[in-house]
């Protein structure tokens, strides 16, 4: 009997904890004041680190990228659509299923994001 106690309080302490989000070890947000109209978004990766590279992106494109919703889908200030920024994260082991709850987590710290889900 005690055995079986031991193993479910293990088995929660496991399982049962909320995992916190991926997070960039180190990231760069910047305003990009170029004009130009042409943006990339780039992820690099080797056997150690990879590199997620936004150029010239909307805070629009961001929150489209990092929540996986459309545009019609988000309302905010029409700022989200024209200023303009460059974005580097990088970390080890990222994959690209990671790569948005990693930019949600930097849009909430860099910006102060807040969010809901609507039906």
């Amino acid at each position: 009997m005690t055995r079986s106690i031991l193993i479910v309080v293990a088995w929660f302490a496991a399982f049962g904890q909320t995992a916190s989000p991926p997070t960039f070890e180190a990231a760069s947000v910047k305003v990009n004041k170029s004009g130009n109209r042409n943006s990339s978004t780039t992820m690099n990766s080797d056997d150690n680190s990879a590199k997620l590279a936004m150029q010239n992106v909307t805070l629009m494109y961001c929150i489209q990228r990092a929540l996986g919703v459309r545009e019609y889908q988000v309302s905010g200030p029409d700022w989200l659509k024209s200023e303009k920024y460059d974005i580097v994260g990088v970390g080890q082991g990222m994959e690209r299923d990671q790569i948005g709850p990693m930019l949600q987590k930097l849009l909430v710290d860099r910006f102060q994001l807040k969010f809901h889900r609507e039906t």
